[in-house]
């Protein structure tokens, strides 16, 4: 997804070579922004575009496969603390523009790294705040309900919780439909003309 392109590009710009495992699921242009800054991409088919937990181990068990080949560096992005960290800068730029006059963050949790990395900077600054979790509706691991749907929000409800998110900076996990998510997405870009999600 966008990691896969943002690490192709830092890849291309090292010279390194970029082998990238992904799905049909993804769109088309996530896939093709890997592609054009020169990564290999690997197709795991989906059932009919669906994102399912099946699915998603399946790609890690491929990526965890070819990491064990010699010079193989595998960003293990639901494991890796970095992933995590890397968040505190987000939150410091939030803040910088906001100030701490915040009542609310929300996102929605793949790897767990963008809500748990703002939320370590947030909870410091702001003791009040309230860390709200994303997840789809159809596969609620986060939050104990249904785990046996599919859906169509990229980078989000990997089907199980990964080990880097902070579950105890959680103060509460909503689930969202596909259907709302895109109308919610479609009605942002036409009021506010701001492409999320």
């Amino acid at each position: 997804g966008s990691t896969g392109a943002s690490l192709a590009k830092v890849c291309a710009n090292k010279g390194y070579k970029a082998h990238f495992i992904s799905s049909d699921a993804f769109s088309a242009e996530k896939l093709q922004t890997m592609k054009a800054f020169g990564a290999e991409l690997e197709i795991i088919p989906s059932e009919n575009g669906s994102i399912t937990a099946k699915l998603i181990d399946e790609m890690i068990a491929r990526a965890r496969e070819l990491s064990k080949e010699p010079n193989t560096f595998w960003s293990d992005q639901v494991n890796n603390q970095d992933n995590r960290k890397a968040y505190h800068q987000m939150a410091r730029e939030i803040l910088n523009v906001l100030g701490n006059d915040i009542d609310e963050f929300i996102t929605g949790v793949g790897t767990g790294g963008s809500l748990s990395g703002n939320a370590e900077v947030f909870k410091k600054e702001i003791p009040k705040i309230r860390c709200i979790a994303i997840e789809p509706s159809n596969v609620r691991f986060l939050s104990g309900g249904d785990t046996s749907g599919t859906h169509r929000l990229e980078g989000i409800g990997l089907g199980f919780v990964p080990s880097i998110f902070r579950r105890d900076l959680v103060d509460d996990v909503m689930a969202v439909s596909d259907m709302d998510a895109y109308e919610t997405g479609r009605r942002l870009a036409r009021m506010e003309g701001s492409f999320g999600g």
